[in-house]
């Protein structure tokens, strides 16, 4: 991952956020990969109840997670598919096409978090199969990437790559362009 430049995440309308947080993104022939380094003084807050695959009870997106957005296709971000991790590494996975979302989409993403003394780090592996993305050079694809930080607080704080400036994290057309093979 030091090969990797990292992307520093923002907040939601462009501001710095109070906690730092980064992404590093690659890929080879078969994954999408993605290492989030999420800097946090109050390790003994972090908030990480589910711990079961595509949990609802208690709700992977109520604890301190990260997110990441893929549209197979840049020019076309009518399918988007949406992976949530927490900081036990549970896995959430959904697909959204035409504004419908189907948590009955499931992908062979796997996730490893490790806990340090002031941040946590979350490493994901996407199968680009599951995409349908032939990872060709040149290839585009809609992309964004969020840390939500809930730290036993009632009410969470993000930051992304691509500001949306929405409550709605997905939003497909205010995601970033990643061009694979460059």
């Amino acid at each position: 991952w030091k090969r990797v430049p990292a992307v520093d995440l923002i907040g939601n309308q462009g501001n710095t956020p109070e906690h730092a947080g980064s992404c590093r993104i690659a890929y080879d022939a078969q994954y999408l990969w993605f290492c989030f380094d999420n800097d946090e003084p109050q390790m003994d807050k972090l908030t990480a109840k589910a711990t079961k695959r595509d949990s609802r009870k208690p709700a992977i997106w109520d604890d301190d997670n990260v997110e990441i957005f893929v549209c197979p296709d840049a020019k076309d971000r009518t399918t988007c598919y949406q992976f949530i991790v927490n900081a036990n590494a549970a896995v959430l996975d959904q697909a959204s096409i035409d504004s419908y979302t189907s948590m009955k989409w499931t992908s062979d993403t796997e996730a490893n978090v490790s806990r340090e003394k002031n941040k946590w780090i979350a490493q994901i592996r996407i199968p680009l199969a599951d995409l349908g993305v032939e990872p060709s050079t040149g290839k585009k694809i809609g992309l964004n990437v969020y840390r939500n930080r809930v730290c036993g607080a009632t009410d969470s704080t993000a930051s992304g790559w691509s500001a949306v400036g929405l409550r709605s994290r997905l939003t497909p057309s205010r995601f970033g362009v990643v061009t694979l093979g460059t």
